[in-house]
């Protein structure tokens, strides 16, 4: 495994190439002095760095294990809900297996004969015609 430190600063590591004029060498490590001190900025505070960046990691993970809980329990909670609405009726189509109790009701205005489901006005909603919208009274039958 490479580390991350050097034990020795990179500007007195450089070597330019064997064989290079003295002159030309000390234009060489003038030019790269800049980048040489740069790197070694960004390796004395690498280990700083690396842990901002899994701070953030773990606050964005945090962040979204909580949205998908909470969609998960919309879901959940949403489930539960199509589950009443099918015991109570108010599923437009058939579903196998589930029986829903209905009325037959004579609409006093029109004479229209409504089928209502019992559980929607166990539930509190109140059934209305399906012709004329008048309100209809649900008898209980015991």
């Amino acid at each position: 495994m490479r580390h991350l430190f050097c034990a020795r600063p990179l500007v007195n590591s450089f070597k330019p190439r064997p064989g290079l004029p003295a002159a030309e060498r000390a234009v060489v490590d003038q030019r790269h002095l800049p980048r040489l001190r740069q790197l070694e900025i960004m390796l004395s505070v690498g280990p700083d760095r690396l842990r901002e960046v899994v701070n953030q990691y773990d606050s964005r993970r945090r962040a979204l294990m909580s949205q998908i809980q909470t969609v998960v329990d919309q879901f959940a909670q949403a489930e539960s809900d199509v589950e009443v609405m099918i015991r109570i009726g108010v599923e437009g189509r058939r579903v196998e297996g589930a029986s829903v109790r209905t009325q037959l009701i004579r609409c006093p205005s029109c004479g229209v004969t409504n089928r209502v489901p019992l559980g929607k006005a166990e539930c509190g909603l109140t059934p209305v015609c399906g012709y004329c919208k008048t309100r209809l009274t649900v008898h209980q039958s015991r």
